[in-house]
């Protein structure tokens, strides 16, 4: 047979006795590639991602792949369809499946996941200072991130702000007068929990004649 997946041998054996009589058989030696290659993938790998970025640009070892017959086995992943799955990877978990196929068409996969973590806390900028000349005409605090950015505050992250998550964290007094100065701290957490806090100031000081 020409196909070199499936070989198929013949070999003729004659038998001849001391008087010359002889006899043939034909054995029949069939050869098939059905055994599946053998693939390693690289162990599961969890990273931080790249500052002020929502991912993180990895280098990934290739998987280990042979094969009983084949010594060039192709292989591929579906992260990026090539044989290095090395490149850029979102924030959380991706699975990543190597494929492994010799050339007799039998087929081994692998699989393992690239957890991309985000520990960067959001920069967020306070609103300036505001100056009054009575207790009386000291500002609510902010309510909400919209009064908050209205203000002059402004928050960024590399993936996203919760504006949810705004909040007043405390509000003391130096406890002085011409002038007292009142510090407020506020805090805000991005989409996946970290947080920062800043600090406005609103200085009380009555410099107006009676």
């Amino acid at each position: 047979s020409s196909n070199p997946c499936n070989v198929t041998i013949t070999r003729t054996w004659t038998f001849t006795d001391n008087c010359g009589n002889s006899s043939s058989v034909a054995q029949t030696i069939t050869v098939k590639d059905t055994t599946a290659p053998s693939i390693a993938c690289p162990a599961n790998i969890t990273v931080t991602a790249d500052p002020g970025l929502p991912n993180a640009n990895i280098t990934i070892a290739l998987p280990a792949v042979s094969d009983n017959c084949d010594p060039n086995v192709a292989f591929t992943n579906d992260h990026n369809n090539s044989q290095d799955a090395s490149g850029s990877y979102g924030l959380g978990t991706t699975t990543v499946t190597y494929t492994a196929t010799d050339n007799c068409g039998n087929e081994t996969q692998c699989s393992f996941t690239v957890t991309v973590n985000d520990e960067e806390a959001p920069e967020i900028s306070c609103p300036p200072t505001v100056s009054v000349t009575c207790i009386d005409l000291v500002p609510a605090a902010y309510g909400s991130y919209g009064e908050f950015a209205t203000a002059g505050g402004s928050a960024t992250d590399n993936n996203g702000i919760d504006q949810a998550s705004f909040v007043l964290v405390s509000q003391t007094s130096d406890n002085n007068t011409c002038p007292e100065t009142i510090s407020r701290v506020y805090a805000i957490s991005d989409n996946d929990g970290n947080s920062s806090q800043c600090t406005q100031l609103i200085v009380v000081n009555d410099d107006i004649a009676p």
